[in-house]
This record gives C-alpha cells, sequence and structure tokens, in this order.
C-alpha cells in the first residue's frame, strides 16, 4: 500500500495540499489535509507530511535510520489551514538537518503556533487516537512512522523537560482533555 493511501485509509480522503517552493517545501514533499478519520463524523481534521519519510533521518548520537510522517489532528474548522503551514515549514527544517524526532521530544521556540490559541509548543507522539496499525505504514521505501505533534503549552513543555514524557503521557492519560482542541484549557494551571 502506498503512503496516500495508508493515510486516506484511517484519515479520510484528501481535502486539499501544499507543495513546492512557494510553501517551503523541497521537491518530492507536500502537505495533505485530510478530512478526518469516518468515524469522528467530520468533527477533527488531520494534516500530514507526505514524502518526508523517503529522506533517511538520525537522532542525534543514533547510527540509527528513521524515517517518518508528521501529523497533526485538530478540532475540524478551528485554526484554519494553520496547521499545514506549520507542518511545511517543519517538515522544511527536518529535511535540512536530517534530524528525527522521537517520541516524548517537544519542538518550541517560544512562540505562538496557532492563531488565538496558548499553544507554543509541540509534543512528539504516538497517534494514540487512531487505531494502533496506522502508526507504521509499511511503504514502498520501507516502514514509515507517524509521527503525532500535539500542540501543548509552555507550562506543558515544561513539564516534559521537568519530570519526562512517560510522566507526561500518564498525566495525558488520567486526563479528560480533547488533544484535539487547540484551545483546550491548560492541562497545568
Amino acid at each position: 500500500m502506498s503512503l496516500p493511501e495508508h493515510l486516506e485509509r484511517f484519515l479520510g480522503p484528501i481535502r486539499e495540499g501544499w507543495s513546492g517552493p512557494e510553501v517551503g517545501l523541497p521537491p518530492g514533499l507536500s502537505v495533505a489535509r485530510f478530512a478526518g478519520p469516518p468515524e469522528w463524523h467530520g468533527s477533527v481534521e488531520a494534516y500530514a507530511t507526505l514524502g518526508l519519510s523517503r529522506l533517511p533521518l538520525r537522532a542525534p548520537g543514533s547510527p540509527r535510520v528513521y524515517r517518518l510522517e508528521l501529523l497533526i489532528l485538530v478540532d475540524a474548522g478551528s485554526v484554519g489551514k494553520e496547521p499545514g503551514h506549520l507542518l511545511a515549514t517543519l517538515s522544511a527544517a527536518f529535511c535540512k538537518s536530517r534530524r528525527a524526532i522521537l517520541r516524548g521530544e517537544v519542538i518550541s521556540d517560544g512562540s505562538q503556533l496557532l492563531t488565538g490559541t496558548a499553544m507554543t509548543a509541540l509534543y512528539a507522539s504516538k497517534p494514540v487516537y487512531l487505531p494502533d496499525d496506522f502508526a507504521v505504514a509499511s511503504t514502498e521505501d520501507g516502514d514509515t512512522v507517524i509521527v503525532w505533534l500535539v500542540p501543548i503549552t509552555a507550562r506543558e513543555a515544561d513539564y516534559v523537560s521537568t519530570h519526562g514524557w512517560a510522566a507526561f503521557e500518564t498525566m495525558l492519560e488520567r486526563g479528560d482533555t480533547a488533544l484535539t482542541d487547540p484551545y483546550r484549557p491548560a492541562l497545568l494551571v
């Protein structure tokens, strides 16, 4: 199964996409907006990269090669096309650095990620809101790991830094917070 087929199987049909230098993406890399998983009845949209997995990425200090695609899930219509543009910017940066992002890592430059929200960072996680067989796509280029980038607040990012990703994920599991809501209240006050 191709990567687009795998993504559409779980995320619904592609609604639109971005590619090319006008959005800062190198050749062969694009970002797509999906209708959202059918079982969510249009309440959530998905944005994912297409083509990042063709580039071998490495974590610092590791010889292991990672093939990754990035995913953001948001409530439908909540923030316009901003998640797509955010993924385009991140993808271009990963292409230049050839650095993989692994579960539990946080990406932040301290600025607001999505207009009108308190989210200033992205947390790399397994896509636990989707079926287990979504997390790894077997493609023509080999196995590709889908990394869910969850928008989080500065305090939540500090918590990950201080207590570690396992403690943060335990806190997420205990909470009753919709991680697709970019306007959600912070888990830590």
